[in-house]
C-alpha cells in the first residue's frame, strides 16, 4: 500500500466509511439491547434491595431482643418485645419503677419514703409484722396516698404489685388493694376472688379480669399483682398468672394514686408495694411483604425476667421466630436462658430444615401464626 501523505485525500473508500450513518435496523437493536441489560439491572436491584430490606429486619430483631434483655438484667425488672403479625410492627418495652416503699420509716406525720416518691399513711397504722420488717395495718376507711404525679398515669402500661395478708374473710363489698380512681384497681372481690380493672378512655371499654378459681386466703401473706399493656392484662398471685384480658390504655387524670382506697380498703396487712411504668422504645416496622410467624401466642411478646432470662410465667420452652417473604425464611430462636441464635436459610420445597438451637423437641412449643 502506497505512503499516503496528511496532504493527500482519503481514499474513497476509507471516505465512505468513515461517512456511513447508522440504519434504523441497527439503532433499534442497540436500543433493545441496553433496554434488555438497563431491565436486567433494575430487577437485579429491586431483588437486592429487597433482600437487604428483608435481612435487615431480622438483624434488627435479633439486636433489639439483645437490648430488651440487657435492660431488664440491668434494671432487675420485666422488659418485653410485643410482636403485631398484623400490622407488621414489633415494638420493645421496659419497665421503670415509679414508686416503692418499704414502709420501714414512718415519721410523726405519718409520712414514709421510697424510690421516687414517698406516700402518706391516713388512717393506718405502722406495723412490725410486716412481710420484710414493718408493714401498714389497713382498715376500711384507711389508706396510703401516694400522690397524684404522673408518674402514677401509667397509660402506656403497668405493673403494679404488692404482698398482702388479709385478716379478715368476710370480703362483701369492694376491697381494694390499691387504686387510681378513674383509671385503674386491684380489688379482693366475693369469696376473695381477685379483680383487676382498667377503666375505658373513650376509645375502649372498661376492662376487666379476674381470677376464678383461684382465692386470697385469709391470715397469710400472699404476693398480688396487676398489670397491663396495649397488648394484654393480667392478674397474679403469688408470681402466678391467674387471669388475662386486652390490652387496656387507662385513662389520665390528676387522682392520686392509693394503696387501699379512701372508703373501701382491704382490711389486713400490706408490705412492699411496687409500681412500674411500661416505657416503649422505637418500634421496628415490618416490610408488609413479610409474614412473620412466632409461637408466643396467646401473649404475643417475649417476655424477660429480671435475671435476662424469659419469664417462666409466660413461657414454658423456647421461642421461635420467623421472617418469611417468597419463600425465602429468616428466623430467630430464643432459649430459655434468654440468648439468641439465628435459624439457618432455607427456601420453601428444599428437603433441608432450618437449624435451630438444640431442644427438647417434646418441649419445643407448636408454632404460632398471627
Amino acid at each position: 500500500m502506497p505512503f499516503l501523505s496528511p496532504h493527500l485525500p482519503f481514499p474513497p473508500t476509507y471516505r465512505a466509511t468513515r461517512n456511513r450513518a447508522l440504519t434504523l435496523v441497527e439503532i433499534l437493536v442497540v436500543i433493545g439491547l441496553m433496554t434488555l441489560l438497563l431491565g436486567m439491572g433494575v430487577a437485579s436491584y429491586i431483588a437486592m434491595a429487597k433482600n437487604y430490606k428483608e435481612e435487615g429486619a431480622i438483624s434488627q430483631l435479633d439486636v433489639m431482643l439483645r437490648q430488651v434483655r440487657n435492660s431488664s438484667i440491668g434494671s432487675q425488672s420485666p422488659a418485653w418485645v410485643q410482636i403485631d403479625s398484623e400490622n407488621h410492627r414489633i415494638t420493645p418495652w421496659a419497665t421503670r419503677t415509679m414508686a416503692l416503699w418499704h414502709f420501714e420509716d414512718v415519721d410523726d406525720f405519718n409520712r414514709t419514703t421510697g424510690s421516687r416518691h414517698s406516700a402518706v399513711i391516713r388512717g393506718g397504722k405502722s406495723d412490725k409484722n410486716g412481710k420484710i420488717g414493718k408493714c401498714v395495718r389497713l382498715a376500711p376507711g384507711s389508706y396510703i396516698d401516694g400522690g397524684n404525679d404522673p408518674d402514677f398515669d401509667l397509660d402506656d402500661g403497668g405493673y403494679i404489685e404488692a404482698y398482702i395478708r388479709p385478716l379478715s374473710a368476710d370480703f362483701t363489698g369492694d376491697n381494694f388493694i390499691f387504686s387510681k380512681d378513674g383509671a385503674y384497681a386491684l380489688k379482693i372481690g366475693r369469696k376473695g376472688v381477685l379483680i383487676g380493672e382498667v377503666a375505658g378512655n373513650g376509645k375502649t371499654h372498661l376492662t376487666k379480669v379476674f381470677s376464678k378459681t383461684y382465692k386470697i386466703v385469709p391470715g397469710r401473706w400472699t404476693k398480688v399483682a396487676f398489670a397491663w399493656d396495649r397488648n394484654v392484662t393480667r392478674v397474679l398471685a403469688d408470681d402466678l398468672v391467674l387471669a388475662t384480658g386486652p390490652g387496656a390504655v387507662p385513662p389520665i387524670n390528676s387522682n392520686s394514686f392509693c394503696v387501699g382506697h379512701e372508703s373501701s380498703s382491704f382490711e389486713g396487712l400490706v408490705d412492699e408495694v411496687r409500681v412500674q411504668s411500661a416505657i416503649g422504645g422505637s418500634v421496628l416496622e415490618v416490610p408488609s411483604v413479610v409474614t412473620i410467624t412466632h409461637n408466643t401466642a396467646p401473649w404475643n411478646a417475649i417476655y424477660f425476667a429480671g435475671d435476662g432470662g424469659l419469664d417462666k410465667r409466660f413461657h414454658s420452652g423456647p421461642i421461635k421466630i420467623t421472617m418469611e417473604s417468597e419463600g425465602r425464611i429468616r428466623g430467630l430462636a430464643v432459649d430459655l436462658i434468654g440468648t439468641t441464635s439465628r435459624i439457618e436459610l432455607k427456601k420453601k420445597g428444599d428437603s433441608e430444615e432450618p437449624e435451630e438451637t438444640p431442644e427438647d423437641p417434646k418441649s419445643k412449643p407448636k408454632a404460632v401464626s398471627k
